[in-house]
């Protein structure tokens, strides 16, 4: 949740990209879409973002409802933490990247991108919960503070950054390797997990039963 949650709390970030480069001496960044001189793309980010997030994800959650149990927790975990690591690596390239001059293409690529990371997160999420059904009850709970503290963090590195006074781009950027390094360790964190016996128990990855996709259903 942490890493998509960054990506549209920058709003500052994505009201620069999309600023009218004409204006540059004269752009002061605000959130206040009543006043004039912003563009279209600044004024229909968000819904373009939240479209990219919430149709992805509904079609993802209901295909692991179908099709998830034939692959194991394992992959399912594995292939949703590695593809949103390489999903932010793009978005961290593109943030760096002067786009003035391909505004356009910057947007279609960012969305394209934030596409594919809600399909990845969804399916960590979707996983992530069927698995801690398997756990004692006060799991569950601890999973439901950690999803609130996730959407904590990326509000208060947001909040530091502007106190700094950061450049906005580098501003942007910073948040988003911050979610980078975050993805990173919590996939270092998973690994780590599974080799615990209190895991292993019960999450019954031993347990869980082969099917036609092979090495997808198999640690090995």
């Amino acid at each position: 949740m942490m890493p998509w949650d960054m990506m549209v709390t920058v709003n500052g970030y994505w009201t620069y990209k999309f600023r009218n480069t004409s204006l540059d001496e004269m752009f002061i960044v605000t959130l206040n879409k009543s006043k004039p001189g912003l563009t279209k793309r600044q004024i229909e980010f968000e819904s373009y973002i939240s479209i990219a997030s919430s149709i992805p994800s509904a079609i993802t959650v209901i295909l692991h409802a179908f099709v998830g149990n034939r692959f194991t927790i394992h992959w399912r975990a594995l292939v949703s933490l590695i593809g949103m690591i390489a999903t932010f690596s793009g978005i961290i390239v593109l943030a760096y990247m002067d786009s003035d001059d391909w505004a356009t293409s910057f947007l279609i690529s960012n969305l394209t991108l934030a596409v594919v990371i809600n399909i990845f997160r969804a399916l960590f999420r979707a996983t992530n919960s069927a698995n801690m059904g398997k756990f004692p009850v006060s799991y569950m709970g601890s999973l439901a503070n950690g999803i609130c503290v996730g959407g904590l963090i990326p509000v208060l590195v947001n909040i530091f950054f502007l106190t700094l006074k950061v450049d906005i781009q580098m501003a942007g950027f910073a948040c988003f390797m911050f979610s980078f390094l975050t993805a990173i360790v919590v996939l270092v964190l998973f690994l780590r997990m599974e080799g615990l016996e209190f895991y292993q128990y019960y999450s019954k990855l031993a347990q869980e039963p082969e099917d036609q996709f092979g090495l997808f259903c198999s640690r090995t």
